[in-house]
Order: C-alpha cells, then sequence, then structure tokens
C-alpha cells in the first residue's frame, strides 16, 4: 500500500483486501484487522497517534473497511508511520501491510 495523504481533522475511509502467498483472497472469518499509526515506533501500541479497528461485513471477501473519523485524524500535522495486521484472536498476528507512511497535512479552511 503507498503513503496515505489525510487533511488534519478530516474523515478518510479505504479498504484492505488481504491475499495468502499464492494471492488468493484470504477468508477473514474469525479475524480482527487493525491499523496503527505512530509517530516514533518505539511508542507502546497504548500510545499510537490513531488505532482504528476495521469492519468486516463479508469475511470471504478478505476485505477490511477502515473508516478514520475527523477525532482521529486530528492530530499534530507531520509524518507517520502506520502498519495493518490482521489477528485471529489464538496470538497469531499477520502483517498484512508492512510500516509505510501515513502523512497528515495542515487545514486551510477551520470552522470555529
Amino acid at each position: 500500500m503507498s503513503a496515505i495523504s489525510i487533511t488534519k481533522g478530516d474523515m478518510y475511509k479505504f479498504t484492505v483486501t488481504v491475499k495468502d502467498s499464492a494471492g488468493d483472497i484470504f477468508d477473514l472469518t474469525g479475524y480482527t484487522m487493525v491499523f496503527t499509526a505512530k509517530d516514533d515506533l518505539t511508542k507502546l501500541d497504548v500510545d499510537a497517534a490513531i488505532q482504528s479497528t476495521a469492519t468486516i461485513p463479508t469475511p470471504v471477501n478478505g476485505v477490511g473497511e477502515f473508516t478514520l473519523e475527523p477525532t482521529d485524524t486530528n492530530i499534530d500535522a507531520k509524518e507517520y508511520h502506520y502498519d495493518i495486521q490482521i489477528s485471529d484472536g489464538s496470538n497469531n498476528v499477520y502483517t498484512v501491510v508492512k510500516d509505510s507512511s501515513l502523512i497528515i497535512t495542515d487545514q486551510v479552511t477551520m470552522n470555529t
């Protein structure tokens, strides 16, 4: 996945399709999918700038749907690192999107 650029305080929706090593759709039944963004990779997940759990409406399609709310993206304008992991609830965790860039840009229009 390429870099994501979001204007500070905006809503942002995106999907992630998980495939196995053969390129086939991965069945996400029983899995959770989590997006985590940090400005410092040494921070614990509880200190992440953004952490969001996807909805998985049809697990057999392998698609997770993320919605970052304006409260999620209302953070310092700068570059963050993010990844996306799936977990089956039995301590089996797989990183499906490795360290990528999230860029939060300043907004021009500000409602007061």
